[in-house]
């Protein structure tokens, strides 16, 4: 079966479980004894590492991934907000509104792997990674605190306050993980996994220039930001057929009556056709912008 949000042709993504969502690839500097307790903290702070792999047995490339009901919880944290099911709302219609897990079964596909798209795993992922402290909640040290020890490498927090006049150095909580070690030159690369799959069903859809371009798709796998350029990349690429055929009219003219752009009596027109036409684009814009926010 193959759904995508409101369009088909598009594959379901695949088990979070199974399939890594983000890749974190270490510099030549990581030993492996820090790729392994780095590991081993991101296993404790709720992610799962389901791949491993050395590039020229300098870099080593760690997918990170986490389980359905951790992303739910996540999805929580961050306050995204998702459609709902017409059959868990009143008068019948889809809405969107805050996730919540405690509501969750309000919430259209929130059981199985259709319900969070390529974007938003990516978004939840990083956004767990960047939560983990290098230290517990209780401020206990661990694995990975030791080794970063061991490599003189600082990863608490320091703020300074004064005290009768004095500046005193007081430690708070630790940094993330990631932030740490992206400090220190120990890991180059956080980036989401392609998929190569789920590009392949809208990719030669964008290429084709006798159909739209494929923003609902572009939306689920790349996000809101990216879909809305091109929607605007769309929209103003419509637009410009209009003028396009203006220009192209006007200068055929002057071709023909033998007329140089100085002196073409119909220069002045167009002139005044482009100032109206630049308005109408940008209301028109504005409702086309406002109708894709609205829908997503």
């Amino acid at each position: 079966m193959k759904v995508f949000g409101n369009e088909t042709d598009e594959v379901i993504p695949p088990d979070p479980e199974t399939s890594p969502i983000l890749l974190l690839r270490f510099t030549s500097k990581a030993t492996p004894s820090l790729i392994s307790v780095v590991k081993e903290r991101i296993v404790a702070g709720g992610m799962l590492t389901i791949l491993t792999e050395e590039k020229s047995h300098e870099n080593v490339v760690l997918g990170i991934t986490s389980t359905h009901k951790n992303l739910l919880v996540e999805s929580e944290v961050v306050k995204l907000a998702k459609r709902t099911d017409p059959n868990e709302t009143f008068g019948g219609k889809s809405i969107i509104e805050r996730f919540t897990v405690a509501s969750k079964t309000r919430f259209l596909n929130s059981s199985d792997n259709r319900f969070f798209t390529s974007a938003e795993r990516a978004y939840l992922c990083s956004s767990m990674l960047e939560s983990i402290p290098v230290l517990s909640k209780d401020g206990a040290s661990n694995n990975l605190s030791r080794e970063l020890n061991k490599m003189k490498i600082e990863f608490e927090h320091h703020v300074t306050q004064k005290t009768n006049e004095r500046a005193v150095l007081l430690k708070e909580n630790s940094k993330p993980v990631c932030h740490v070690l992206e400090e220190h030159g120990l890991i180059d690369v956080v980036s989401p996994v392609n998929d190569k799959v789920a590009m392949k069903t809208f990719v030669f859809d964008a290429l084709n220039p006798l159909t739209p371009l494929p923003l609902e798709k572009i939306r689920t796998y790349y996000g809101e930001e990216l879909a809305l350029y091109f929607g605007w990349m769309e929209f103003y690429t419509r637009m410009l057929i209009v003028p396009a055929l203006v220009g192209a009219i006007t200068v055929a003219l002057r071709i023909h009556y033998g007329d140089d752009i100085d002196d073409c009596p119909r220069t002045p027109f167009v002139g005044v056709f482009m100032f109206f036409w630049g308005v109408a684009f940008l209301r028109m814009w504005d409702r086309e912008e406002s109708r894709l926010a609205y829908r997503w």
